[in-house]
């Protein structure tokens, strides 16, 4: 909701975040420092966000920010809660107890069964750690035990292909080139 006009670049299809909106004492004030360094970032964000922000924008009040409220001034997260973010749940069939917080959670959990790497996650929840995103979030990876497995089969495989290749190479007589053994359908796992 601290989102400025002036930190969106659509064209790039980027996104900085450097400040954020805070409500003090039920009035909302934007600040020009996120919480740490880390959550100061340059993001890119996908083609289609960058059209619904393209058209949200040319229909906006207009003003600093990207997301106002319908007078133009600043979003006050009871306001938002109560007239957008509830009814909005109420629509998709949702349980309105969800906060608005969750869609981060939900964010990643998507980005990690898409194959994201945990670099580019850490980097786009503006996590300070790869730990506290790997403590928060580990469970949600797939096991890497099979892609493992699956990975060293392969270069034996081709291991024993470039064993084949390099004895046919050697002039008779030369050094004595030991064959892997055969894979056995039936004992594979």
């Amino acid at each position: 909701m601290g989102l400025k006009r002036d930190r969106l670049d659509l064209l790039r299809r980027q996104v900085r975040i450097v400040g954020t909106l805070e409500e003090i004492h039920g009035v909302p004030e934007y600040v020009e420092e996120t919480k740490s360094s880390a959550s100061r970032r340059m993001l890119t964000i996908p083609a289609f966000l960058a059209e619904i922000l393209a058209a949200h924008l040319q229909q906006g009040p207009g003003g600093a920010f990207v997301f106002t409220a319908k007078e133009g001034g600043l979003l006050r997260r009871s306001n938002f809660r109560r007239r957008y973010w509830k009814p909005a749940l109420e629509r998709a069939g949702l349980d309105t107890a969800l906060r608005f917080h969750d869609m981060r959670h939900t964010c990643a959990s998507l980005l990690i069964a898409k194959g994201a790497h945990p670099k580019e996650i850490q980097a786009r929840l503006g996590h300070a750690s790869i730990t506290t995103t790997l403590n928060t979030y580990g469970h949600l990876w797939p096991s890497l035990g099979a892609q493992l497995d699956e990975a060293m089969d392969r270069a034996f495989h081709e291991a024993r292909a470039n064993v084949a290749n390099v004895a046919s190479m050697w002039p008779a007589g030369g050094p004595e080139v030991v064959s892997m053994p055969e894979r056995s359908r039936e004992t594979a796992p």
